[in-house]
């Protein structure tokens, strides 16, 4: 069983072929609401051609009998890699109901679409960065000598700072120096900052640490790391979408702040440690956990 969001999802059946790049998915689940208590039970198909070519079917009719050979017609057409008559099988046993990436939320389009241009990514990073080593050092004296840059290898120089720092972002706890040289490099360049990529790669950084504290909400060490985010990305001025750190915040601060404050008043140290961190937390989320007391 795996929890997302507020469902738990139990897994009945599980089924993924593969033909090279081409990969079928096909199973059945019960979803079932945390909030409501209800549940359903779905049959599924994914079928993925490469890259961003994903259709996937999704029905809660019929019996299991007749879903069975619903599934087993599509498994069929595509294990004799029949593509066109596995789309047909797919149209035709989920047509009404049928799904591809543009019916998802916008960070999961996001995650998904990571997930499939990873590679592709990832190369177009080491060729920036095997341009950035041979050609950078030229740029240097050419800036030091006031000579006009070539733009076709600033852009670089951008795109690879940019491709940097999202990497660095992305990391499980981010090298908050690296960031900072990173940040440094694109003020010192001129650098056009990609803001959409990068407040969002920030603010999932910020919200999986802020679930790592919520979790563990004694321990100052995953403040201190939050707070070095906030404080190296804070001259890019990113547009990030805090709601969900900002929910996990109140709450501890409920929960935790008053006793906390009353402890760092006498000779515990790590307590003062944990105030101090969480102020400049809040201050980093706009939220005074003074505030947040009297609720």
């Amino acid at each position: 069983t795996t929890t997302l969001y507020t469902y738990t999802i139990t897994r009945h059946a599980y089924e993924r072929i593969d033909l090279g790049k081409k990969k079928l998915v096909t199973g059945r689940v019960t979803v079932r609401s945390l909030i409501t208590w209800k549940e359903d039970t779905v049959t599924f198909v994914v079928l993925h051609l490469g890259d961003h070519n994903l259709v996937a079917g999704v029905r809660n009719d019929g019996d299991d009998g007749e879903l069975d050979r619903a599934l087993e017609e599509v498994k069929s057409a595509f294990s004799g890699n029949d593509i066109p008559e596995t789309m047909h099988r797919i149209d035709t046993r989920f047509g009404a109901h049928k799904y591809s990436l543009r019916h998802l939320f916008k960070d999961e389009q996001r995650k998904v679409l990571r997930e499939i241009f990873g590679d592709v990514l990832e190369g177009v990073g080491k060729s920036l960065q095997q341009l950035n080593e041979r050609y950078f050092p030229i740029l240097q004296v050419m800036k030091q000598m006031r000579m006009p840059l070539p733009k076709i290898l600033t852009t670089t120089v951008g795109l690879m700072i940019n491709s940097e720092l999202s990497l660095a972002l992305e990391e499980e706890v981010p090298d908050a120096d690296r960031v900072r040289r990173l940040v440094e490099d694109a003020r010192k360049w001129a650098v056009e900052i990609d803001d959409a990529t990068l407040g969002y790669n920030a603010t999932e950084k910020v919200t999986q640490l802020m679930e790592a504290f919520a979790g563990h909400p004694d321990d100052p060490a995953p403040l201190e790391k939050i707070n070095d985010v906030f404080t190296a990305i804070a001259p890019l001025s990113l547009a990030m979408n805090l709601w969900r750190a900002q929910n996990m915040y109140f709450a501890v601060c409920t929960e935790k702040f008053r006793e906390k404050e009353a402890q760092s008043a006498g000779e515990d140290a790590r307590s003062r440690v944990w105030v101090s961190q969480f102020r400049a937390l809040g201050t980093n989320l706009n939220i005074d956990p003074e505030g947040c007391m009297s609720q």
